[in-house]
């Protein structure tokens, strides 16, 4: 995606963000989490609510969540192993 920059931090960061033309509150960044469900509990305290995570077909055991924050922005979540399954 053209749009899409990524920078893999660590082994187990990997911090993505989208550009949008509109500006404020239209930003998307994801991030790669190691216990999905956990950060989703987390959330639900604060109470900002983000939906069960989905399964992405294509790889072994990657889920993604995605929500809007307080100012309108798209955050998602990603939990597993982001290497595609034929990568082995």
């Amino acid at each position: 995606m053209p749009s899409c920059h990524e920078w893999n931090l660590t082994d187990d960061v990997i911090f993505q963000v989208l550009d949008s033309a509109e500006g404020h509150g239209c930003t998307t960044v994801t991030l790669h989490v190691s216990n999905i469900d956990a950060q989703i509990e987390r959330l639900a305290k604060a109470g900002i609510e983000v939906p069960r995570p989905i399964k992405i077909d294509g790889f072994e055991d990657l889920r993604f969540a995605q929500f809007s924050d307080p100012e309108s922005n798209t955050v998602g979540l990603l939990d597993g192993r982001v290497g595609l399954l034929d990568e082995h």
